[in-house]
This record gives C-alpha cells, structure tokens and sequence, in this order.
C-alpha cells in the first residue's frame, strides 16, 4: 500500500480567526509572568468557553478518513513555535488524535535568495518528516513524487510552480474567549497587569480600560466591549460555520486512495479546478 503525507497550514485553514486566542495566550503569559504565578493562573480556561465552531467543520470527519487511510498528517504554519504547539494541543485533545511530530513553524522557514520573503518548503525536511513516519529507504522517492498533497489558504507562503499544493479558501470564523471573574478581579486588583494592559493594546480589552476607575465601571466596560465584539463577528461567524470544504475533499481523494493512485500533478490540478468552480 502506498504511503500518502498530508501537510497542512494551521490558521485559516484548520482554525478560524486566532486574534484573540493568541491575545489571551501572550495575556496569561503576562499575567503568570508578573504574579510569579500566584494565585495559580490556567492558560488553559480559554478552552472551556471557546465556541467548537473555531475548528473548521468537518475536520473531525477529516481526522476519521485520515486514520482509516493511514494517511501521516504534518502541520506546517508560519506561527511561532509556541503558539502552533499550543493551538495544536487543543486540536488534539478535542478530537482524541496525534499530529506528526514535529510540527514545522515559522522557525523552520526558508528565506528567498534574491529577497527576503519567508516560504514554506518542505525540500530541507525530507530526512525529518520520513523519520518520523519510519518509511523504507525505497519509499523515499515514490512518497515525495507522488504521495503528498499540501492544503493551505494561502499560496504566497509557498512557490508558485509547486505542484502538491491545493488552495482552500480561507475559514474566517472569529472566536472571543471570555475571561472568568476570578481572572477580572486578578487583572483589577494588580497595578502591574493594569499597566501592562493599558500600555499592550491587548485586543481582549477596550482602549478606554484606562478610565475604569471603580470595580463596577472596570466590570462594565470589559463585559461591553466584549458584547461589542461579539455583535461586530455574528454575522460573519453565522456563515462561515457553513463551511464545507473537508467535507467536500473526502469524497474527491477517496477514490484515488482506494485504487493507490498517485497524487500527480493533474490530478492536484483537478482538485483546485474542483474548489474553484
């Protein structure tokens, strides 16, 4: 049976819109780091409110097909190291399942040599990536040929002649994690964190924060503003979730798999004919 990689971009691609997700990560960072983490903080509680809608529908589907093809997926995103971990965590623990490690982040870049734009190419991690999947000195060639098919939303981030690449249009879906009481009355109650939020334009509070004088008003605004956003994304969120690429790629691939067949340049060629059209 032919060995068949998947490598896919993160942000826009498997998630919605991570602003405020990455906001709220690099805010308990903060937190932790000023506090000495004391009381203990979580970074975590981001995930008990956040809406599923942030994965693209049909990804758990996705995954399913995966395992049953023995498909290796590999994440490549041009997040920093930390923040791809991070999302990628969450992913997994939601949906019971293991990326290919490791998993390729802006530190694993290449810089073009007659400019400074960062790509992604997966040429210099041939040895990793066949490493990790543990595929025979004879597969080598026959895989990197025929057998992978990267999906992402954006084809600048890689070279315009690549041939393996299948474009997906980007998933806008925009979550707003929604800080407890606990977290607000530790953020109110240190000048330190005040001031950091204050001076950051952290996106999880308002740029009138600053005037908050009182608990009350403090409460207030943060809980306003956070309605606010919500309102400005509703309409956006209640379409995108209509989203069906995933579902619409399983049954275009699913032949092809099940009868071995190369993942030629024709047929990736027909795949992004088919998302287009």
């Amino acid at each position: 049976m032919s060995r068949n990689i998947f490598i896919l971009d993160m942000d826009e691609c498997i998630i919605g819109n991570s602003k405020f997700i990455l906001d709220y990560h690099i805010l308990i960072t903060q937190i932790k780091k000023l506090t000495d983490n004391n009381p203990p903080i979580h970074k975590d509680l981001w995930k008990k409110n956040i809406s599923p809608h942030f994965i693209r529908p049909y990804f758990k589907e996705f995954l399913d097909f995966c395992k049953k093809n023995n498909i290796e997926l590999f994440i490549f995103s041009f997040g920093t190291k930390d923040y791809v971990e991070y999302i990628i965590e969450y992913i997994e623990e939601t949906f019971d399942y293991k990326f290919n490690r490791p998993l390729f982040t802006r530190e694993d870049k290449y810089i073009g040599i007659n400019d400074d734009n960062y790509m992604k190419e997966i040429t210099g991690f041939q040895d990793i990536i066949i490493k990790s999947i543990k595929a025979k000195p004879l597969e080598i060639e026959n895989i990197f040929s025929y057998h992978i098919l990267i999906i992402d939303d954006n084809y600048n981030f890689w070279s315009s002649n690549n041939p393996q690449l299948l474009i997906t249009t980007s998933y806008q879906y925009t979550p707003i994690p929604h800080l407890d009481i606990n977290l607000l009355h530790q953020i109110k109650n240190n000048q330190d964190i005040m001031d950091y939020i204050i001076n950051s334009s952290n996106s999880l509070f308002p740029t009138y924060i600053k005037s908050s004088n009182s608990y009350d008003d403090f409460f207030l605004n943060y809980h306003l503003y956070t309605s606010e956003l919500f309102r400005k994304n509703l309409q956006n969120n209640n379409e995108v979730i209509n989203d069906d690429f995933f579902k619409s790629l399983i049954p275009l691939i699913k032949p092809r798999l099940k009868l071995q067949k190369p993942f030629t340049t024709k047929f990736i060629k027909s795949l992004n004919k088919s998302f287009k059209d």
